[in-house]
């Protein structure tokens, strides 16, 4: 059987997010601690939040596909996609999004 169109985007993309996701938490978790500027929840939390929720998503959006779901999961992938598009790289997740989604409608005749 052949992979869902898509695939060959959204993978990169959940393996980007998920070095982000582990760089994050050595900052979060283990260098916050003993740095003068991190006092309570700041943008390093916020942040590393947002990337872990994306990269759960992105995961949940590539099973979906997987699983025969496109049109969910290219939309799952889209969302999980866009905080990451301000940066460049969630262009990846989104055309990645995108072909699965489209890759759901019957072919033309």
């Amino acid at each position: 059987m052949r992979s869902p169109r898509g695939f060959c985007w959204s993978i990169p993309m959940f393996v980007l997010m998920l070095i982000e996701t582990v760089a994050l938490v050595e900052v979060v978790f283990f260098d916050s601690r003993r740095a003068a500027w991190a006092s309570g929840i700041g943008f390093a939390e916020l942040y590393f939040w947002v990337v872990a929720t994306s990269c759960v998503l992105q995961l949940a959006g590539i099973l979906l596909v997987a699983t025969g779901l496109c049109r969910l999961g290219g939309i799952v992938q889209i969302v999980a996609s866009a905080p990451h598009a301000v940066k460049g790289e969630g262009l990846i997740g989104i055309i990645g999004g995108i072909r699965a989604y489209r890759s759901a409608d019957p072919p033309l005749k």
